[in-house]
C-alpha cells in the first residue's frame, strides 16, 4: 500500500522534469493584397516570411508577390535557390503550382494561393518600415532660438563672478 502514493507523487512530478517551452518568437503580420497570378520569369529574389509563407520579389522590389503554400515548411534555412513551377509562365495558386527551396529533388509544396502586394505591405512584412531611421523634422517641430535677456545683476553668476559677453 505505501507504494500508491510514492506512484502518484512520482506521477504528478514527471511532467515537470519535461522540456521547458521556448518563447515563441513573434508571428509576422498579417496583410492582404490583391489576388494576382506571378510571373515565374519574372521572380527575381525571395524571403520566407514564415512556415506558411514566401515573399517574392519580381523586377525590382515594388513588384511584390505573397505566396501561400502546404504543407508549412519545416525547414528552408541556407536556400539560396527558389524553384517555381506552374503552368506556362504564370503562377496563380492554381491545383499543380508548387515550388521548392534547395537543389534538385527537395520536397514540393503546393502554391495555394498568389497575392500582389504595395510597398507598404512588403515594409510591414520584412521589418524594413520599422528601422528606416530617426523621424524627419516636421514644420510643426521647428525650434526658433532667442537670446538670453540681460540677467538682472549685471552679468554676474551666483557665486559672483563675472560671465563672459
Amino acid at each position: 500500500m505505501p507504494e500508491r502514493p510514492a506512484l502518484a507523487l512520482l506521477a504528478l512530478l514527471l511532467p515537470a522534469c519535461g522540456p521547458v517551452p521556448r518563447a515563441a518568437a513573434p508571428a509576422p503580420p498579417e496583410v492582404r493584397g490583391v489576388s494576382s497570378c506571378l510571373r515565374i520569369s519574372e521572380a527575381r529574389d525571395f524571403r520566407l516570411v514564415d512556415r506558411g509563407r514566401v515573399l517574392v520579389f519580381g523586377a525590382g522590389r515594388d513588384r511584390a508577390y505573397l505566396l501561400r503554400i502546404a504543407p508549412p515548411v519545416m525547414t528552408a534555412a541556407g536556400s539560396a535557390f527558389l524553384h517555381l513551377e506552374g503552368r506556362g509562365d504564370q503562377l496563380c495558386g492554381f491545383a499543380g503550382d508548387s515550388l521548392y527551396f534547395g537543389g534538385f529533388g527537395e520536397r514540393r509544396y503546393a502554391v495555394t494561393d498568389v497575392q500582389r502586394l504595395d510597398a507598404a505591405a512588403v515594409a510591414l512584412l520584412t521589418g524594413e518600415g520599422e528601422s528606416a531611421g530617426p523621424p524627419q523634422p516636421q514644420a510643426s517641430d521647428e525650434v526658433t532660438i532667442e537670446p538670453l535677456p540681460e540677467s538682472p545683476d549685471g552679468g554676474r553668476t551666483a557665486t559672483g563672478e563675472e560671465t563672459a559677453p
